[in-house]
């Protein structure tokens, strides 16, 4: 069951984008509905990043249309914010400065921020440089920077790639969390795969610039990595994954 209270729906018909001769989207058809989180997965310059680039307006697509709410974006998405694997922070600014940089043309805006550092947990580290910081603990301030927008639409590209094990499934259940209380619509890049089952309703496969694997993942939440369905979706997506890499190496002693 998805969130529609705050989260937009998109409508993505016949995308494509070329970098100079080079067709990265080559025609990608896509629904996601309001509130909805979806996983998208793919090797190394399959054109997920771009996608998202696409849909947040920061790069012009070739061709198609991405419709919100049934409306066609035509600019870059107010109703958008991406969260990188770089953090991004502002190196001479505080925590709560750089948490609350989107907000401080309002009136108290400190005060919105520390609530969002106290909504990741990090409270007690308003006043202190990001240099100090831990990967994990960098990336908690830039979801909070991220959410200060209020988006209804959050871009997640790889954002837990650098972080370790244990911080990284630390994460993911912040986010879950975050998701659900907020109830935005999510698009996750991840190279993960449990990652993807962990946190998405549905699991996309880009696979040379067209999507090759769409399914909805059928379980509960909080979700356990022992669960068969969780099994057989993982081993369902890594044989898509390495086919894919087969017919690709093929492909390549063949040219």
């Amino acid at each position: 069951m998805t969130n529609q209270q705050n989260g937009v729906q998109l409508r993505i018909e016949n995308m494509k984008k070329k970098f100079g001769s080079t067709e990265v989207i080559k025609g990608i058809d896509l629904q996601v509905d309001a509130g909805e989180f979806v996983a998208v997965v793919g090797k190394s310059g399959c054109g997920k990043s771009t996608l998202l680039r696409l849909i947040a307006g920061l790069e012009e697509k070739t061709e198609g249309t991405i419709y919100q709410n049934d409306a066609p974006l035509s600019k870059e998405n107010d109703d958008a914010r991406v969260m990188f694997q770089e953090d991004r922070l502002l190196p001479w600014q505080d925590v709560l400065t750089n948490v609350g940089f989107g907000l401080q043309l309002q009136n108290d805006w400190q005060t919105g921020a520390k609530q969002l550092l106290q909504e990741v947990g990090l409270e007690d580290h308003a006043s202190k440089w990001p240099s100090l910081l831990s990967g994990g603990q960098k990336q908690r301030v830039a979801l909070a920077r991220a959410l200060a927008a209020n988006p209804r639409l959050l871009l997640f590209d790889e954002p837990l790639g650098a972080l370790d094990a244990l911080t990284r499934i630390e994460m993911q259940g912040l986010i879950e969390e975050i998701w659900k209380r907020n109830q935005f619509t999510a698009l996750l890049v991840t190279h993960d795969v449990s990652e993807a089952i962990m946190l998405a309703d549905r699991i996309i496969v880009i696979s040379e610039g067209t999507i090759s694997y769409d399914r909805d993942v059928p379980l509960p939440r909080p979700r356990e990595r022992s669960h068969p369905v969780f099994k057989e979706i993982e081993r369902e997506l890594y044989a898509e994954l390495l086919e894919e890499s087969h017919k690709q190496q093929t492909f390549a002693m063949q040219s």
